[in-house]
């Protein structure tokens, strides 16, 4: 294979990533931009970048954190999904860099699955077996 040829190669995985990338932002910012004027916030809440927080209650403060915790992790698990994706797409029969893309896939899946599960635990046993109020 020449120079050019491998370096065309890299130059189309390269783009092809900045391509999904562009789309994924793109999607994310008409999402965000389908309301541009906040609404104003109760007087119990703080008005932030990533919405209304609670301040009042502490429970509530918790919940606002841990959803907005819960976002980032489902943020950061797709884009692994995303990147295993590419490893398995482009291994070109590499075993290891199909392992390497199996894994964070793997990985990516077990740690959504850990934080779903461990916010319907937190709702069972605050909620429902503790009836901490706020919870369920």
């Amino acid at each position: 294979m020449s120079r050019f040829a491998r370096l065309f190669t890299g130059m189309k995985k390269i783009l092809a990533v900045l391509f999904t990338a562009i789309i994924f932002a793109s999607i994310a910012f008409k999402v965000y931009a389908i309301n541009p004027t906040p609404t104003p916030c109760r007087t119990d809440t703080m008005s932030t970048d990533l919405g209304c927080i609670h301040t009042a209650e502490p429970v509530l403060f918790v919940s606002d954190i841990y959803a907005l915790g819960l976002w980032l992790i489902g943020f950061i698990g797709i884009i692994f999904i995303i990147v295993g994706g590419y490893f398995v797409m482009t291994s070109h029969g590499n075993v290891e860099q199909l392992q390497k893309g199996k894994s964070f896939i793997m990985y990516a899946i077990i740690g959504l699955l850990l934080a779903v599960f461990g916010f319907v635990f937190i709702q069972i046993i605050a909620g429902q077996i503790l009836r901490i109020p706020g919870f369920g």
